[in-house]
């Protein structure tokens, strides 16, 4: 019989990979890449250290667990709830976000997935269909971004039927992908998160002006320029929809 140790728990999983990490080195100093990868594993971990500790679904509260992991060029997110896993998803969604702006003008592009259910998690181990299933859809997208695995994406389309307003954190977009478009999906709102005004006065650089500076620093393979575009247009999309709604 299992212990109550390694039973499987409820939770919300994120998978990030970090786009071109593998052949980087070709294109840029090792050191630098280094030392981004870890200003960008330090900036998550800040954003879970100031995430709630304790949560509450209806009148019941619990604690919240969090664990960070890095494989490679991959990470790994996980929040431990003990009821409602979608309910938890904005409050990882907000950890992401916090993050992913900052990665990418570090050159660090981050492309992923989140999915919601049953995971078990030890020091070395972390295992089950919440698992399998992100790691199976952080692939498919054809930008930088984060996108939700289908389990992920009923639960918040649940909680939009409840009223509850995710449109901080998450909008719906056609996602390209490896088979072609994912009509009308979720997908992390990050623009909406990135600084708004000029934010380097030096160059005269824009929010936008930042990105297109940050992807012009390194030769773009034909095989990855797809992608460049497909997160551009993204952001376009995200702050036009976002200007539209202030008037």
């Amino acid at each position: 019989m299992a212990s109550k140790k390694s039973r499987m728990q409820e939770g919300v999983v994120v998978f990030l990979d970090a786009l071109g990490v593998k052949g980087i080195w070709a294109r840029a100093e090792p050191e630098s890449i280094i030392n981004s990868w870890e200003d960008v594993l330090k900036r998550l971990n800040e954003s879970i250290r100031k995430s709630p500790r304790t949560g509450n679904v209806g009148d019941r509260a619990e604690c919240l667990d969090y664990n960070i992991a890095a494989f490679s060029d991959t990470v790994i997110i996980t929040l431990k709830c003990l009821d409602d896993p979608a309910a938890h998803v904005p409050l990882v969604a907000k950890i992401v976000s916090d993050a992913f702006f900052f990665a990418l003008v570090k050159g660090i592009y981050f492309r992923g997935a989140i999915a919601i259910g049953k995971f078990y998690q030890s020091n070395t181990l972390v295992i089950g269909p919440a698992i399998d299933e992100a790691a199976e859809w952080y692939t498919q997208p054809e930008w930088m971004g984060v996108s939700t695995a289908p389990s992920a994406s009923f639960g918040l389309s649940r909680l939009e039927d409840q009223k509850a307003d995710i449109s901080k954190w998450f909008v719906k977009y056609d996602i390209p992908s490896k088979n072609g478009l994912q009509k009308d999906e979720w997908a992390l709102a990050w623009p909406k998160n990135a600084p708004k005004d000029t934010i380097n006065a030096e160059k005269n650089l824009t929010t936008r002006g930042l990105i297109l500076d940050t992807f012009a620093n390194r030769p773009v393979s034909v095989a990855a320029a797809q992608k460049y575009k497909n997160t551009l247009a993204f952001f376009d999309f995200v702050c036009t929809q976002e200007n539209n709604n202030k008037k």
